[in-house]
């Protein structure tokens, strides 16, 4: 299994928490949806912990959560460790302009490093 599609399946932060623990001993996902669901600053918090020892993911879609600053903040920190995810979808979320940049920056340097492998 290396795709799986979560979408508008009205995950919170309790389905997000999870979610996480899978996502942390997961070793096969490449790709995960989860767009359009309810999960938050909290659950983008939690993804994002299990981003940092999940190395094989590679896309994930947040767009249409919630997720705020605090989320977005969590992620840029994960994106420090995760060099493996080259896109994260955050469309139609509460985060501001200039951490939305600090995640694209992340990104494209992870795109970068694939490139190179």
């Amino acid at each position: 299994l290396t795709n799986i599609d979560l979408w508008g399946n009205k995950i919170d932060d309790e389905g997000a928490v999870i979610l996480a623990e899978a996502l942390e001993k997961n070793k096969s996902l490449k790709i995960v949806h989860l767009r359009s669901n309810q999960i938050g600053d909290k659950g983008a918090e939690l993804l994002a912990e299990a981003l940092k020892i999940n190395k094989n993911l590679e896309y994930m879609d947040l767009s249409f959560n919630g997720i705020g600053d605090k989320g977005a903040r969590a992620l840029i920190q994960a994106l420090e460790i995760n060099k493996t995810i080259v896109n994260i979808k955050l469309e139609n979320n509460g985060i501001s302009p200039d951490l939305l940049e600090k995640i694209n920056v992340a990104l494209e340097r992870n795109r970068k490093l694939a490139a190179a492998s």
